[in-house]
């Protein structure tokens, strides 16, 4: 084929190409023949002019050799991410067969037929234009879908409708833990039962699938409160602080690991009211109100709940299995809780732990902090470490120019988590070795919330010698330290569950995708940024930025998602016609 063409274009890969490709299409369009089939095969002759070279290319049809027409098989995934075999079937043909003979309707729809698709399924009009194209152009067609099959039907997921707030962001920490408080009979909880889908799925294969019901979880009553017998509401049995613990279990879907519910318990927890501006130390089964601050020294442990009207002052140690809420600020002390933490104020030379959330409205400074997820105002001079991540308005610049180092990450957060409980166990045990010097090991092993009375009677009759001068005052110190007991063990043997648990997942998980650090305004100071074990020291940065790892040792430093603008999930009501 001779053309002409400009000198530099002829030294100029890009230009040279797109004269090829025109004159393969007129090649192709004047002999019907599939430009894809046509192939530049060098030049032959080459002719300088003034301004044009003279050039004669070789343009070769490549050889075809033929090939059996195929069928494929694909699978689908649901909506509930479940996987579906042979939900696509997908032809492969070209112009000849295998036999090197042009390739007939009647030969492919003999081939679907030897696949088993469905008679029904399959898309005749498609199949029969595809062919006559493909014969035309002598060419092929691959990955044609010829049968698609119908998903199942999906069932609603059980659902399950509060009569109290359920959100804790959704109102000031006073308000959420006092519209918590019930009273005996109060409804609340109703569960909706999961549904069946109404319709019948199919394959391609002309298989049935069966309509898919939603998930579904138990619910379960616990202490304070009694289930229906139907399983699907619960009621108070006393006055008290209503609590929801939920377990989740992790299934492994096609695209992730997804966490859902397994079970639902409810309880209600007796409140003990303690008043505060004094130093207390106290160890309890119930959920402890302190009304004013938490002063300097306290010490509060308990399996229930912890709520704080006014501040936690310097030295002052929480731990708890349920919330512990603060309205003020934390300054220098130490909260440990198996669930969430919510502070209405700034915290600072503090340690926080918790097992789900840390949510601070207010500056995190100089303090160390260790949640599943953490939420907060502003930080410097802080460590934050987070299994999932960590959201933050913005990262300040400390004025001691300490900088703050924020990780996000399984590993980190599971082994710390380890340590944690492994340090409360310790201390623990050290605490009941104590108690056994003073009553005696039958009687602390012996000890249960049930029966602190009648413990002391024994201790006190076993002891009538040196307790003939016993005090009322020393009565009810010695009721205290025995009522301690049962909350210590039943923390030390959740904390060992716990451990188990954690060392179990250490060793069979590895890190999560979705893994994120989230400043929503500035970061003023440079700080060390970890995501799943990648760690950077970052610049300063002046505005919003999202910080993910890309799995080959790289931070990733990118605009944030839009903040969504709807309100917190809440409960459907304080009152069972708020439904």
């Amino acid at each position: 084929m001779r053309f002409s063409i400009p000198l530099e274009e002829l030294v100029d890969q890009k230009k040279l190409l797109f004269h090829l490709r025109r004159i393969k299409r007129g090649i192709a369009e004047r002999f019907t023949v599939p430009e894809s089939l046509l192939l530049f095969d060098g030049i032959d002759e080459r002719h300088e002019r003034a301004e044009y070279v003279d050039v004669v290319v070789r343009i070769r049809r490549e050889a075809q050799k033929g090939s059996r027409p195929t069928v494929r098989f694909k699978d689908g995934i649901g909506a509930d991410q479940s996987r579906y075999t042979h939900m696509t079937a997908l032809l492969d043909a070209h112009w000849l067969d295998e036999f090197d003979r042009p390739v007939t309707l009647d030969r492919i729809m003999e081939t679907i037929q030897k696949a088993g698709i469905s008679p029904e399924l399959v898309n005749q009009e498609v199949i029969s234009g595809k062919i006559t194209d493909v014969l035309s152009n002598q060419g092929s067609v691959k990955d044609l879908i010829i049968a698609q099959g119908r998903f199942p039907d999906l069932g609603q997921d059980a659902t399950l409708e509060f009569y109290f707030p359920m959100a804790q962001e959704a109102t000031r920490p006073d308000d959420y833990f006092s519209m918590r408080k019930v009273s005996g009979r109060d409804l609340l909880c109703k569960k909706g039962l999961p549904t069946r889908g109404t319709g019948e799925g199919v394959n391609v294969l002309g298989q049935p699938l069966p309509p898919r019901a939603g998930l579904d979880f138990e619910l379960r009553s616990g202490n304070g409160a009694t289930l229906s017998l139907d399983g699907t509401e619960i009621t108070a049995d006393m006055d008290g602080v209503v609590v929801v613990n939920r377990v989740l279990k992790r299934v492994r879907m096609v695209t992730a690991i997804k966490e859902i519910p397994e079970s639902v318990t409810i309880k209600v927890n007796p409140v003990l009211r303690i008043e505060g501006n004094q130093i207390v130390d106290v160890t309890t089964s119930h959920t402890v109100e302190v009304i004013g601050d938490l002063c300097m020294g306290s010490r509060i442990t308990t399996d229930c709940e912890v709520y704080v009207a006014g501040n936690v002052e310097d030295g002052a140690l929480i731990e708890a299995t349920d919330d512990i809420t603060v309205k003020g600020s934390v300054t220098g002390a130490s909260l440990t809780s198996q669930s969430s933490i919510y502070a209405g104020q700034d915290v600072s030379d503090s340690r926080l732990v918790s097992a789900e959330k840390i949510v601070v409205k207010g500056r995190v400074s100089n303090s160390d902090v260790f949640a599943d997820t953490v939420e907060a105002d502003a930080v410097s001079g802080s460590n934050i470490t987070a299994r999932r991540s960590v959201i933050l308005s913005r990262i300040d610049a400390d004025e001691n120019n300490i900088l703050s180092t924020i990780s996000v990450g399984m590993d980190s957060f599971l082994l710390h988590r380890v340590e944690e409980n492994g340090r409360f166990i310790e201390r623990a045990k050290s605490n009941l070795m104590r108690l056994e010097m003073l009553f005696g090991p039958d009687v602390v092993r012996q000890t249960t919330s049930n029966n602190v009375q009648a413990m002391l009677m024994h201790f006190l009759k076993e002891h009538r010698a040196e307790m003939s001068e016993c005090s009322g005052e020393q009565m009810e110190l010695y009721r205290k330290l025995l009522e301690s007991i049962p909350p210590t063990r039943a923390l030390m043997d959740q904390k060992r569950r716990e451990n188990m648990e954690l060392v179990a997942r250490i060793r069979h998980e590895q890190g999560e995708s979705g893994n994120m650090i989230v400043i929503r305004e500035k970061m003023a100071g440079r700080t060390v940024l970890a995501v799943n074990d990648t760690e950077a020291e970052v610049e300063p940065l002046n505005r919003a930025a999202k910080v993910t790892a890309d799995g080959q040792g790289n931070l990733i430093i990118s605009p944030p998602d839009p903040k969504p603008s709807s309100a917190p999930e809440r409960s459907a009501g304080a009152t069972p016609d708020a439904r």
